[in-house]
Parts: C-alpha cells; structure tokens; sequence
C-alpha cells in the first residue's frame, strides 16, 4: 500500500509512504520494490528498494501440521511456539479449529527457567479415506499479532492389503 504527495513543485519535496506486509518474513530479510513514475523529463521513472531484516514474532516448530498415514494408525503431531526475544511475549488466550472435524487438539503452556512456551498436540480424528485441510487458529494478547495460524493438512488412505499366504 502507498501514499504519496501528489503534487511537488520544481525544486520541492514530497513523501512517499509505503506500507509492507511482513507476514512470513519472521526472521528473515524483507526486499521489495517500488516503481515511481513521474512527469519529469529527466527522470520520468524511479526505482525505490526498501529492504530491512524483520524480527521474528515467535518461533514455530514446525509451521505446519501434516498427518498422512492410514486409517488404522494413531496420527499425531507436536507443535511448538515460543515467544522469539523478550520484546514480543505474550499469552495465548483461545484456540479453535477453524473447521474441526478431522483434529482434535490440545494447548499445553510450558514454563521452563521463568520462561514460557506453548506446546500444540494435534491428533487425527478421521477414520475414513480422503484429505483434508484445516487452520488452528490461536488468539494472543499481543495487538502485533493478536492470532497465530498453524495449518494443518490431512491425507489419511487404506492400510494396504495384507498377502495371503
């Protein structure tokens, strides 16, 4: 998103706001560009290149939930999140499924040495062959970032056929 002056005189100053959706880029180097254009003869276009390293929230671990297996298997993955530094703590008040359906899940706050982290238990509730995909959705007291989105995605198939002998 960007805002600009619209007008600037010869020889004047103007402002160019952009915004940048750091979603994702916990932790890692942001690089985005800008094309300006302008009626000025000499220089009609600019190219503008913001880049920044972007602090990470919190670390996740893993990002995303996959449970494959077959429909005659106990399916279940960990997840856990902590607060990346000291400047970004929070709590995580709620959880929901967005659909619920195939998971069933559990949030467990883990404090170790005065510090806190979250641990995520997902189980695969399905017991019929397909896939499926859902978001746990975990609401923080953080105005940052006041939800955190674990995806979670489902391929549960028939255990494979036993030889006769």
């Amino acid at each position: 998103m960007a805002s600009y002056t619209k007008q600037i005189p010869p020889g004047g100053e103007g402002k160019i706001t952009l915004k940048v959706d750091t979603e994702g880029f916990g932790g890692k180097t942001l690089s985005k560009g800008a094309l300006v254009e302008t009626n000025d003869k000499a220089h009609p276009r600019l190219n503008l290149k913001i880049q920044g390293q972007v602090e990470a929230f919190a670390t996740i671990d893993p990002k995303r939930v996959n449970l494959n297996g077959a429909t005659d298997q106990e399916l279940r993955s960990k997840v856990t999140i902590t607060p990346a530094n000291e400047k970004h703590i929070f709590k995580i008040l709620d959880s929901k499924a967005e659909k619920g359906q195939d998971i069933r899940f559990k949030l467990e706050e883990v404090k170790e040495s005065g510090k806190v982290r979250y641990v995520l238990n997902v189980e695969n509730i399905r017991k019929t062959p397909g896939r499926y995909v859902d978001n746990i959705i975990l609401k923080t007291d953080s105005s940052l970032r006041p939800e955190i989105q674990i995806g979670v995605y489902g391929n549960i198939f028939e255990p494979p056929k036993k030889k006769q002998p």
